[in-house]
């Protein structure tokens, strides 16, 4: 090319790779940025006295006087420690499931005096070839992964299979019934979630109730508008009304224009104590628009000047953003979300199914039963 001549080609193909290079900046900057925000977060929690025997977990790192307790760190983590729990059950239960099976079959050979790999076959039995219909099926259902050896070949490695399968089931059987006759009783537990949340400022209900039902939700939700009927019947009626205690986590979903908005409104409403009043109207009137929202706090009556400034201001911006953090850490994608006492509902949107297990669980705790705070921070 000649000097001072312009390669366009070369010249697009920088640019493009430009802008790649400031995408993956912007990217690796915003990951830093939620990094250092959430570290902020655990060392300001790391000062804050918790319920739940925190200050008995042990002590991780320090950060000059200030000390970071592995129940922190697990906060910060948030589901995903859960979830290695989960992946750690299933590893001891397969592992005591093996541990048993060896003893009982040791013992079971010893008694008959025969190895244990023929007490295995005696259990495996005699077992019947499988149909030419089942190999043929095989066959076919395993094409892509058999043609290579033939039609021969392949159809023979189908009927070993199918052998080894049948084989397999029968011993599987035996241990069953060996298990049973031993009295096997295992007792590992498995691992439950319990939410990890502030309390939240803005509730419904009896203040001193011995049951706390956390609801995620968003004024613009359909489903949430669905879940607010039922929320209004269980705090008119027993057991429910005097023992039941609703507390709200905002979760504004980026699809709808002014959640964020409604959720900080609702906030600034608790602020003034009158939290139930503008709940209620926010999911009566579908305008959530800023005059609309000043036209439901003035029918809450709410004093307007302070409404304005909370408006306006940071603190209630910043307690709904804490509120989706929360969501964020515990796993929670949608609207509406709740948990009992820390334990998650999975009743869908089946209202009457959420009815059942609220009341169920309210009936059998006793009302002189303190109820235990370990989900709450």
């Amino acid at each position: 090319m000649r000097p001072g001549v312009i390669d366009h080609a070369e010249a697009a193909a920088a640019r493009d790779q430009c802008q790649a290079d400031q995408r993956v900046w912007r990217i690796a900057c915003s990951a830093a940025c939620i990094g250092v925000v959430c570290g902020q977060l655990l060392l300001a929690a790391a000062d804050t006295p918790r319920d739940g025997g925190d200050s008995q977990s042990p002590i991780v790192a320090r950060v000059g006087n200030r000390l970071i307790r592995e129940a922190d760190v697990d906060r910060y983590i948030g589901r995903e420690v859960y979830a290695l729990k989960q992946r750690l059950y299933s590893l001891r239960q397969r592992a005591i499931t093996n541990i048993i099976d060896s003893m009982l079959i040791r013992q079971e050979a010893e008694a008959q005096h025969i190895s244990e790999v023929e007490l295995l076959d005696r259990a495996a039995g005699s077992v019947r070839s499988p149909s030419t219909i089942d190999v043929e099926r095989g066959w076919s259902e395993n094409y892509d992964a058999l043609w290579s050896l033939g039609y021969a070949a392949g159809r023979y490695r189908v009927a070993l299979d199918r052998e080894d399968h049948a084989r397999t089931e029968a011993v599987q059987r035996y241990l069953e019934t060996i298990e049973k006759r031993a009295g096997v009783i295992i007792d590992l537990k498995a691992p439950e979630f319990r939410l990890q949340a502030d309390r939240s400022a803005c509730r419904l209900g009896a203040p001193d109730a011995d049951n706390h039902l956390t609801v995620f939700l968003d004024y613009e939700c359909p489903y949430c508008i669905k879940l607010e009927a039922l929320l209004k019947d269980l705090l008119e009626e027993e057991p429910t009304r005097s023992r039941l205690i609703i507390e709200v986590k905002h979760l504004p979903l980026p699809i709808h224009l002014t959640a964020f908005e409604s959720a900080v409104a609702a906030t600034c409403a608790a602020q003034q104590g009158k939290f139930a009043l503008l709940h209620g109207l926010l999911f009566s009137h579908s305008d959530h628009s800023a005059r609309g929202i000043s036209a439901i706090a003035q029918d809450a009556g709410l004093n307007m000047a302070q409404f304005r400034t909370c408006l306006d201001g940071e603190t209630a911006k910043r307690q709904v953003l804490s509120d989706t953090r929360e969501a964020q850490v515990n796993g929670i994608q949608g609207t509406p979300a709740l948990f009992l006492n820390g334990v998650p509902l999975t009743s869908g949107d089946n209202s009457d199914a959420i009815r059942r297990s609220i009341l169920s669980q309210v009936q059998l705790r006793g009302a002189a039963e303190p109820v235990s705070s370990d989900h709450h921070r």
